[in-house]
């Protein structure tokens, strides 16, 4: 599930750093799993790149 709560059109992570911090906590990959691979992921953006 994904919830945008700026006044940007995009939920896209430019920055990066959302991305990672999911992939370390969920990741399945079978040579490096996540600290919690079998987690949902809920993205919410609440500030935009700017801030």
């Amino acid at each position: 599930e994904r919830t945008n709560w700026t006044n940007e059109d995009t939920l896209n992570d430019n920055l990066g750093h959302g991305t990672f911090v999911a992939g370390v906590i969920a990741g399945e990959d079978s040579e490096c799993l996540g600290f919690a691979p079998d987690a949902e992921i809920y993205a919410f953006r609440v500030f935009t790149d700017a801030q």
